[in-house]
């Protein structure tokens, strides 16, 4: 994946994925609202609601929980999971930039 920031303004506000290189901006823009909009877990793992992500994947494996704005589950084409975190919170950057437009 491209290492790349944006930023996009709509009505007056501005919507990014947070990443730490983009703090100044966010600082200089003003009063600032961050919030969750998913949840990397490994994935075996218990979500907020008491679901049990998925039970029979090996339990080093992830998923991107994208429930919180309306999305999926990101389980990967196997559906056991991403091998790595770092393929998880790449999964769902993608799923972000694509169907929030972020």
């Amino acid at each position: 994946m491209a290492d790349r920031l944006m930023i996009r303004f709509a009505g007056g506000h501005a919507r990014f994925i947070y990443d730490d290189r983009l703090a100044p901006v966010a600082k200089a823009l003003g009063p600032t609202e961050v919030m969750r909009v998913s949840h990397v877990e490994p994935a075996g793992s218990i979500s907020s609601d008491g679901m049990q992500y998925l039970p029979w994947a090996p339990a080093t494996n992830w998923i991107a929980d994208m429930r919180p704005v309306g999305g999926p589950i990101l389980v990967g084409e196997n559906h056991l999971g991403f091998a790595t975190r770092q393929k998880a919170l790449e999964a769902e950057q993608y799923w972000l930039r694509k169907e929030r437009g972020l």
